[in-house]
């Protein structure tokens, strides 16, 4: 006979009818929403190529009812008092401090939240003599204040680019420096669509690389005298870095078939919009996206929620409230030459390259465009001149 067991088996049933009974002598009524502390939620990415860094700073909520209801109400997110600096950080002094100030937009798409005018704080900073940066990117951050009274705050570091090496654009293992040089991309090679490849080096602290082409284009209408400007932008991809202090060179591919593809079936037929006479192509910009690894690992927990549910997050680096305080440099090429000296850089399609957008007879998406060529291409009687 095992003692033991029997033993065990009676102080567990005995535990049982403990609780069981507990709960039968107690209020069977549970307050999930008694004495509840509003949370601070607090989202800020630094870039450091914009004048003005934006935080939004939210808290959570709950209450009794349908939850997308109250969400409406702008008194249940915000608080009331509001006092928070951004602090930039060399070996431990403070070498910069800005009070964030009270900003409304007023054109936040509706969704689970209220809108269209919403809550952000701001700080504007300036470039200092001979930077490109309108913040220093190699320094370290800090976000120190009090919400209502509750201290917050969070250390962070952004994605970094040293003042005085060569901008991204004009590094020597990505080779933007061939466009300086020739002005022009060739997406259509003889009679066969260009695979174009660009291996990069991106800044340190980047966890997510991404490369995106913006090309442009101008529509004339009969009666208008200003052209109308619009844009097409191609995500050449986007990759995951393992070790952001050390990134590794990674690689992007565009074929050339797509780029035609893509305008084929985004634009109308010039014969379906009504008083456009023709369409001229434009110049041609590459953006860099680099993500620091706070964002990188902030932005997989957000991913796998969805609505306006609030559980609180598996990663954070705000102290005493959760969200992200991180980086992301969000730049085009001839943002950043500017920023660093350089003259910029107008790239255009190549010859033959604008004759296929203009004609179609290759690939055939995008003959009945209504696509003009420049002038200077000599290609004849497609020319906008005509």
């Amino acid at each position: 006979m095992n003692t033991r067991k029997q033993i065990s088996n009676f102080v567990k049933g005995l535990i049982l009818l403990l609780v069981v009974g507990n709960f039968a002598s107690c209020k069977n009524e549970l307050d999930i929403y008694a004495d509840g502390e509003a949370q601070p939620i607090i989202y800020g990415v630094l870039n450091p190529y914009d004048s003005v860094q934006s935080f939004r700073i939210i808290k959570s909520f709950a209450g009794e009812g349908d939850p997308s209801e109250y969400a409406q109400v702008p008194d249940s997110s915000y608080f009331r008092d509001v006092d928070v600096r951004l602090k930039e950080l060399q070996f431990g002094e403070v070498t910069n401090s800005w009070q964030l100030i009270e900003t409304t937009i007023t054109n936040k798409e509706s969704g689970d939240f209220f809108g269209p005018e919403q809550k952000i704080y701001t700080v504007t900073t300036t470039k200092s003599s001979g930077s490109a940066f309108y913040i220093n990117p190699e320094a370290e951050f800090e976000l120190e204040g009090t919400l209502d009274g509750r201290e917050i705050g969070g250390k962070f570091e952004i994605v970094k680019e040293k003042q005085g090496r060569a901008a991204f654009f004009m590094a020597d293992g990505n080779n933007f420096a061939r466009f300086q040089r020739r002005g022009d991309i060739t997406i259509v090679n003889g009679d066969e669509p260009n695979e174009l490849t660009f291996d990069l080096d991106y800044p340190v602290g980047t966890k997510v690389a991404g490369l995106k082409l913006v090309f442009t284009y101008f529509e004339t209408y009969a009666g208008e005298e200003e052209a109308v400007e619009k844009q097409i932008e191609f995500d050449l991809g986007e990759q995951i870095i393992d070790n952001a202090q050390e990134p590794k060179q990674v690689s992007f591919k565009f074929s050339g078939a797509r780029f035609y593809e893509r305008i084929g079936s985004g634009i109308e037929d010039i014969a379906d919009v009504k008083n456009l006479l023709f369409r001229k192509t434009g110049p041609v910009e590459f953006k860099m996206i680099a993500v620091s690894e706070d964002l990188f690992y902030y932005r997989q927990v957000k991913n796998t929620s969805s609505g306006i549910a609030q559980d609180r997050p598996e990663y954070t680096n705000v102290e005493n409230g959760f969200g992200v305080l991180a980086g992301r440099q969000v730049v085009t090429m001839s943002e950043q030459l500017v920023a660093h000296g350089f003259p910029p850089i107008e790239v255009i399609l190549s010859k033959f390259t604008e004759k296929e957008l203009v004609t179609g007879l290759i690939l055939g998406y995008t003959g009945g465009k209504g696509f003009c060529a420049d002038a200077s291409h000599n290609l004849g009687d497609i020319t906008c001149d005509n």
